[in-house]
């Protein structure tokens, strides 16, 4: 009998799974855009009251549950945090602090890596709704624009920026002083006489690399160092750019007796290039790198480094956020911790003769 009735039920066709409403349906049927919506229901914006009463009468139907309503924020703890990758040592050692301010004040983080792929990003974005959160900090992605921010914004969940900078003023961002590092670097190869200068690493559509380029070159041009074009290489945020960078600009004469990294990571590929070439770095040629992660301090030749002490930029980007989701209305905020050089074996004596 038992198997009968099994069968039987299994004849029954399953109860689909309801897609979940976004807030991109709600204006499709309200026939409005996002961010109408979204300030509709955060009752902000000069709207018109019949405009009003059709989304709200759509977000009813549809049984739209909008992510920053007071009774969501009752019911979800959670703040996502849009990274590149944990396996960068920079973004490990900044999302610890941040972590622990959002643990202190009963959230938890939810981490989404984007591995540096905008497309990937701009999935996980689309998916905003469906994670029900109570604030997003975000890395953009290379190559991310202001029509990507303003999509967050129109979502009506608090966000803010952090290390890369986009809409400047427009919205919360924590990071670097990106002028102010480039020039303690240059300043500290200059006072130990040297001149030829290279630049090593970056992509050159994100723009944390247009900032630290744009003062690379802007503080050399002041100081009058001549600056070749050859010595400028791009490439991605790795070890590998910066042992394929040495290989490039050692190639043929002239060569640069300093380098420059993008980061400690490229520092560290720059170092282990020199080496491959009989090379000791400090030495035979200058490098610095740039972030002040731990393993620049314990490397074979100890890095000197830019320090923009991911630990502060972790802490205040946890404190934005939290001040964001309590007060909404606030005036963007910029937060730019001041760098400060870290004078290590990697370039701490002048040049050789």
């Amino acid at each position: 009998m038992a198997s009968s009735i099994d069968s039987a039920d299994s004849k029954k066709k399953r109860p689909r799974r309801l897609k979940k409403v976004t807030i991109q349906d709600v204006a499709k049927a309200s026939e409005v855009s996002a961010t109408t919506v979204s300030l509709v229901l955060q009752n902000k914006g000069e709207i018109s009251e019949e405009t009003r009463k059709k989304v709200r009468a759509a977000s009813q139907k549809l049984g739209y549950r909008y992510a920053n309503s007071p009774d969501m924020k009752r019911t979800t703890g959670f703040i996502g945090v849009l990274i590149d990758t944990m396996e960068n040592p920079y973004f490990t050692e900044m999302v610890e602090p941040l972590e622990t301010v959002l643990n202190k004040e009963g959230y938890a983080s939810v981490i989404l890596n984007t591995y540096g792929d905008k497309k990937r990003q701009d999935h996980l974005l689309e998916s905003l709704d469906h994670l029900n959160l109570s604030g997003l900090v975000i890395i953009p992605a290379s190559g991310t624009d202001e029509e990507s921010l303003k999509k967050i914004k129109a979502t009506g969940i608090p966000f803010i920026m952090g290390i890369r900078h986009l809409g400047f003023g427009e919205f919360d961002y924590v990071g670097p002083n990106y002028f102010s590092g480039m020039q303690q670097a240059v300043r500290h190869l200059i006072d130990l006489d040297y001149k030829a200068i290279a630049f090593v690493g970056g992509e050159q559509n994100n723009t944390a690399y247009i900032e630290r380029l744009s003062s690379f070159t802007s503080f050399m041009n002041l100081e009058s160092i001549p600056i070749v074009p050859e010595w400028i290489l791009s490439g991605a945020p790795v070890f590998d750019t910066g042992r394929d960078s040495v290989t490039q600009l050692f190639a043929e004469e002239p060569h640069p007796t300093a380098i420059i990294a993008y980061n400690d990571i490229v520092a560290c590929g720059v170092i282990r290039g020199l080496r491959d070439l009989g090379l000791v770095a400090g030495k035979d040629v200058a490098v610095i790198g740039f972030d002040g992660i731990r393993q620049a301090a314990i490397h074979s030749i100890p890095i000197t480094t830019v320090s923009t002490p991911p630990e502060r930029i972790g802490f205040e980007l946890g404190q934005l956020i939290i001040k964001r989701i309590k007060e909404p209305g606030c005036m963007p905020v910029n937060i730019m911790p001041p760098p400060k050089l870290l004078v290590r074996q990697s370039c701490g004596s002048k040049p050789k003769d």
